[in-house]
């Protein structure tokens, strides 16, 4: 069985007010659902969505696709600026029913609340799990902790997963490289993109996990040609 799998911070653009998808350079949601038909994706995890971006997404995503993820200040923080800029949805969208869902908060203080949401579905009669998170970006000492609570949280899981997401972080950082060793230990291999997401880091900071007996068909960073995000995307078709 192949799968299609993709990682993609889409970008908060908090500096424009309200925030909806739609900027300067077009309407981002359109994009999105573009970005998810042509290159025939069927699990993204996406992280920095708005509630105004997620209200104009989810009409547009034709009954095809289905939409899990909660805020990191509640529903309620979308009522109270400031907050309500900065309150993003750490989600997770599938051409596959979603038979269940959940979202957690990782340990984040003092800093910005960060959340993991995972969905469960069944593809070819398998139940997995795909997870999606966003690690902190302001503290190493943070993202130590977030890494060490995910490990501690993975090992409890049933199901194979998959895990995505924006990590802050690079296989050349000490906390990181612990990480991906401990993953290693639990029956899971990063997805070997070396080329980087981000401007801010020559290595990629945003990664996917899958279980070592998966095997990777292909893996690449996606350069796309519009502005949706300063991310570059990374797909992933995975065989099992």
């Amino acid at each position: 069985m192949e799968l299609t799998i993709a990682t993609f911070n889409i970008q908060n653009k908090y500096r424009i007010k309200n925030y909806s998808g739609i900027d300067k350079y077009g309407d981002h949601t359109i994009e999105l659902l573009k970005f998810l038909k042509n290159y025939k994706i069927d699990v993204l995890g996406i992280q920095e969505l708005t509630k105004r971006y997620q209200d104009r997404l989810l009409p547009i995503l034709e009954k095809k696709y289905e939409l899990a993820g909660k805020y990191r200040f509640t529903r309620l923080g979308n009522k109270i600026p400031p907050f309500n800029k900065f309150n993003e949805a750490t989600s997770v969208i599938s051409k596959y029913k979603i038979l269940d869902t959940e979202t957690t908060y990782i340990p984040s203080f003092p800093s910005i609340p960060r959340i993991i949401t995972e969905i469960l579905i069944e593809v070819d009669s398998k139940r997995v799990k795909a997870m999606s998170t966003h690690i902190d970006v302001f503290s190493d000492k943070i993202k130590k902790k977030q890494l060490e609570y995910l490990t501690k949280k993975l090992k409890k899981e049933v199901y194979p997963f998959i895990l995505m997401g924006d990590f802050n972080a690079t296989i050349g950082d000490f906390y990181f490289e612990d990480f991906i060793f401990k993953m290693r230990e639990m029956g899971y291999k990063r997805v070997e993109v070396n080329e980087p997401t981000h401007k801010c880091r020559k290595l990629p900071i945003d990664h996917i996990f899958i279980p070592k007996s998966w095997k990777v068909e292909k893996a690449r960073v996606i350069h796309l040609k519009n502005r949706m995000s300063d991310h570059k995307p990374i797909i992933a078709t995975i065989s099992f």
